[in-house]
């Protein structure tokens, strides 16, 4: 972004200018995505839009961070809802699996960014989420010390992670996968368990 927005009216005309970005994506695919487009879209000039945005680049790292943002809100909210306490991790594996499912088949958005996320600086998009989720797994196993071991505990987090990402990115990248979903959810989940226990203290 070539400058941030302080004043109310900059920003709100930013949070227009990625809206803009989202909806031609969502509705033309990506392919269709420039500058030009997305002003018209959002119904400013090329030149208001420069003030904020060097590139048609720009303003997709701008959308794939707002994604990062709206999935990570998602979560927070979704599992806000469970009493983590209660839950083993496998359990816990199930049901953000679930939410992340349902929540990327919401919006046409995403599967067309999951259609092309080769092409994308998904570090943009993944990073915080990546973030988020060792963030929360170590809560959680905090929580259930007793259960879990804290040995290599952020490498564990981290190729869970990123293993359970690109797994769901090549699943929901299929026009017909092969595998049916509630199969996909349980193999994660039980990987997620299985790595984690493994760690566990032995009595």
């Amino acid at each position: 972004m070539r400058k941030k927005p302080v004043q109310r009216r900059s920003r709100l005309m930013v949070d227009s200018i990625i809206e803009a970005t989202a909806r031609i994506v969502a509705e033309e695919g990506l392919d269709a995505l420039t500058t030009n487009r997305v002003a018209e879209r959002a119904g400013i000039s090329n030149g208001s839009l420069y003030q904020y945005f060097h590139d048609r680049n720009d303003l997709i790292e701008a959308l794939l961070e707002k994604v990062s943002a709206d999935t990570t809100k998602m979560f927070s909210q979704g599992l806000r809802q469970v009493e983590s306490s209660q839950l083993d991790v496998r359990e816990m594996s199930r049901i953000a699996l679930t939410l992340a499912l349902a929540f990327l088949r919401s919006n046409d958005l995403y599967p067309e960014l999951i259609r092309n996320w080769h092409r994308l600086p998904v570090h943009r998009l993944f990073d915080p989420i990546e973030q988020y989720f060792i963030n929360a797994g170590r809560a959680y196993l905090l929580q259930h010390a007793g259960r879990y071991s804290a040995s290599k505990l952020q490498t564990r987090l981290y190729v869970l992670i990123n293993s359970t990402i690109f797994t769901m990115i090549r699943f929901l990248s299929e026009d017909n996968p092969m595998l049916k979903e509630a199969d996909v959810i349980e193999c994660l989940a039980d990987t997620v368990a299985l790595t984690l226990e493994s760690a566990a203290p032995q009595s």
